[in-house]
C-alpha cells in the first residue's frame, strides 16, 4: 500500500494531535504574539503583563 503525499499529511497531522506535538510555527506565534503584547501595552494605568 503506497501512500501519497496528501495522506501522509493528514497521517502525520493526526499523530500530533494524538500525542500532543504542536508545529514549530505555533510556539514562535504564541512567542511573538506574548511580546507585541507586552511591548505594546497601551492600556492607560495598566501594569505590564508578565
Amino acid at each position: 500500500m503506497e501512500l501519497d503525499k496528501q495522506q501522509i499529511k493528514r497521517l502525520r497531522e493526526r499523530h500530533h494531535r494524538r500525542h500532543g506535538i504542536r508545529p514549530a510555527h505555533s510556539e514562535a506565534m504564541e512567542n511573538a504574539t506574548r511580546f507585541l503584547k507586552q511591548a505594546f501595552n497601551i492600556r492607560e494605568g495598566a501594569r505590564p503583563i508578565t
